[in-house]
């Protein structure tokens, strides 16, 4: 199921949350200082006669960690008018039995669910723990159906709808979930291209990146360049070019947050050389369409939220090419053997 894939996942970002959120909440056990400030609360019960003070207490102060990092309180009674967002029961069978049975009565997706945790294996002193991460995974497990539910579409209500759940509940179960992929990417990158006809060119492209699926991506680009001086027998070497490329990416890698594959592509060039002679020599202008096929290896990053950044590098082979001579030597040209390489910055739409 798509929920506990994600759930299973972020076991380890939830032990950290809670390992650190033990340094940094102070401990609160008296129900006065509970549930008096204005986020929402769960309320946390404990079956009697079967849980030792200090493991009721451990189990609890890891929870309360837990939660507090998503600003959720967990409280074991408050002194407030407002109702929990969810009941948390725990119920032991005893000193001797290393079964835990965790309820979670939820507010917000009105359910109940249970779960029975086996801490055979699990050292004494690591029991609490193991408890209070059974029951948050339990928690946001009913919870993300709130995530669910927001993503299909909304049927015509047979009766008055529940009240929104608390920010705090949506922001977390946002977080658990993974991501729906994106069908577009839009951004801008920086390019270069060495050529072996002598040419070097640097310059600016907007790029659009339609996904085909999880695994193939088109590349759709346009920009401008502006080649490196080139210095010739009789004067220098100018250039300026406007060009467009098509590609098509395959992802050998395609993780939520990083990706790694192959592109092949063709790109065209409207380029313009001009040449600006010595006193003693002559000059002129010259224009043309230079066009290269490609192949090469990208990679991308997921920075921060729909924030991607990728790099590719490849070669590319002339289809038509274009050079300028002086005294019959080649000195510049899109020609040759081209390297290139991109820095982009795109956004998932």
């Amino acid at each position: 199921m798509r929920v506990r894939r994600a759930l299973n996942a972020a076991r380890v970002g939830a032990l950290f949350a809670a390992v650190v959120g033990v340094c940094i909440v102070p401990r609160l056990t008296r129900a006065s200082e509970c549930g008096r400030n204005e986020r929402p609360w769960v309320r946390v019960e404990f079956a009697e006669n079967t849980w030792s003070a200090a493991l009721r207490e451990r189990t609890f102060q890891d929870l309360r960690a837990g939660l507090a990092n998503r600003q959720i309180e967990a409280c074991l009674d408050a002194s407030t008018e407002t109702k929990p967002v969810a009941l948390i029961r725990l119920n032991s069978g005893g000193a001797d039995d290393v079964q835990v049975v965790v309820e979670v009565q939820d507010a917000v997706t009105s359910k109940r669910v249970s779960r029975t945790v086996n801490l055979a294996n699990v050292p004494a002193d690591g029991r609490a723990f193991a408890v209070a991460l059974a029951a948050d995974e339990l928690l946001w497990a009913s919870w993300a159906e709130v995530a669910l539910e927001r993503s299909r579409p909304q049927k015509e209500a047979k009766s008055a709808p529940a009240p929104p759940p608390p920010p705090q509940v949506v922001r977390g179960v946002e977080r658990q979930l993974p991501r729906e992929p994106s069908t577009l990417r839009v951004g801008a990158r920086a390019a270069g291209e060495y050529f072996g006809g002598g040419q070097t060119q640097l310059g600016v492209d907007a790029v659009f990146l339609p996904q085909l699926g999880r695994r193939f991506q088109l590349e759709l680009a346009g920009g401008v360049r502006r080649g490196l001086s080139v210095n010739a027998e009789h004067g220098v070497v100018r250039s300026n070019a406007a060009g467009i490329s098509l590609g098509l990416g395959y992802r050998l890698i395609a993780a939520q947050r990083a990706e790694f594959g192959l592109g092949v592509s063709l790109r065209a060039a409207y380029v313009q050389f001009v040449g600006e002679a010595e006193p003693q020599a002559s000059d002129d202008t010259y224009s043309g369409v230079a066009a290269f096929a490609r192949s090469g290896l990208f990679g991308a990053f997921n920075a921060a939220g729909p924030l991607w950044l990728a790099v590719s590098a490849g070669a590319g082979a002339p289809l038509r090419a274009l050079e300028v001579r002086d005294a019959g030597r080649v000195v510049s040209g899109m020609s040759g053997l081209e390297l290139f390489g991109s820095f982009a910055v795109t956004g998932a739409l």
